[in-house]
């Protein structure tokens, strides 16, 4: 264990300079990228939470920056059970998948299956909404490559628009108007 990391994970706060000053730090700092990672998904301490809000902003500031470590992370995605937890990884993986969008080879098809299914399973958990919608512009980016996926999505945001907040419907309704386009 880093105590040296660990002390700068449970010092972090939410408020938006700490986690830029963090975010920096850990750019300055790429050793630590990998412990960190490996924090994110220590769910038995109450502090992977934010170590999870820490990886986020690694990735804002420099989205190439956990690139060797993808396969950590998308193949620990399961893990996450707190909500507090998934809503920065869900942005993180949305920021990844919308950037590999763009650059071919950036994920492989492992990566994305793995992804795919934490995705699927957060659109359809009980968890707060900023997650589910991080996870559907997830889905749709990687549905114009696996039609499959725009099935499926489809069908859930059918059904469970009405049940949601009115974020959530709205971010549905655009979903699924790309959907349709596609």
């Amino acid at each position: 264990m880093n105590q040296d990391l660990y002390n700068l994970i449970k010092k972090s706060t939410a408020h938006k300079q700490n986690r830029i000053d963090n975010g920096i730090y850990m750019l300055t700092n790429p050793a630590l990228i990998a412990p960190l990672i490996k924090y994110c998904f220590n769910v038995a301490d109450k502090n992977h939470i934010k170590a999870c809000s820490i990886l986020e902003k690694v990735v804002d500031l420099q989205i190439d920056a956990c690139v060797r470590y993808h396969n950590l992370i998308f193949n620990n995605l399961q893990l996450l059970q707190n909500d507090c937890a998934i809503r920065p990884i869900a942005r993180l993986v949305m920021n990844l998948v919308l950037h590999g969008a763009k650059s071919s080879n950036y994920l492989t098809n492992n990566q994305l299956e793995k992804i795919t299914e934490a995705c699927f399973d957060w659109l359809i958990s009980d968890i707060r909404m900023a997650s589910k919608v991080y996870a559907m512009y997830t889905l749709a980016e990687i549905g114009k490559k696996q039609q499959w996926i725009f099935l499926e999505l489809q069908q859930i945001l059918s059904n469970d628009a009405a049940k949601q907040t009115v974020g959530y419907k709205a971010a549905a309704i655009g979903v699924l108007k790309k959907i349709a386009k596609n």
